[in-house]
């Protein structure tokens, strides 16, 4: 029950053995400072919104949006390249609409490989309602709108603010 000593363990792991550890939107340092130890064997990758610059020793790469060419690949690894082919214009419609965002073009492409039976067409043209993009953009447990929502909440209230100001959408993703 004591979180010092589960850390202690996982601790114990990462000296002992080769771990591959993903510790997926992190918020701030202090959230993932007590997981990270010097270790030889074993890996430790952080995704972030934020830069976490207070961490020691990282190798930080910044990741931008696709590229168009990216965003037709990663859909074409999903769904199928022949499919992308024949449907090559539905397909940059699809990355055009998802503008490009890895996570909103990786869930369209799987959206586009779980039904074989419908056209990249018809997958965009559902995309293609504004007022229903965020209801469109999911997967299972993952949608575009939480990742939103989440990333809405951690900005200082400025930017909120700010958020609010640019459209009459605002924060009801």
């Amino acid at each position: 029950d004591d979180p010092m000593q589960r850390i202690g363990l996982y601790r114990s792991l990462l000296a002992q053995r080769k771990l591959f550890v993903l510790l997926a939107n992190v918020r701030d340092e202090s959230q993932v400072r007590p997981l990270l130890a010097q270790t030889s064997h074993s890996q430790v990758v952080i995704t972030s919104r934020a830069r976490l610059l207070g961490l020691d020793d990282t190798h930080r790469i910044d990741l931008d949006v696709f590229t168009r060419a990216e965003s037709i690949a990663l859909i074409g690894r999903l769904a199928g390249g022949a499919r992308v082919q024949s449907e090559y214009e539905a397909t940059d419609a699809i990355a055009e609409i998802c503008g490009d965002l890895p996570l909103a073009v990786n869930i369209a492409g799987r959206r586009i490989a779980a039904r074989a039976e419908w056209s990249i067409a018809y997958t965009a043209g559902q995309l293609a309602d504004h007022d229903r993009l965020m209801d469109a953009l999911c997967v299972g447990d993952v949608n575009v709108r939480d990742r939103f929502a989440e990333a809405y909440r951690q900005l200082p209230a400025v930017g909120r603010q700010a958020v609010q100001q640019l459209g009459p959408a605002g924060p009801g993703w």
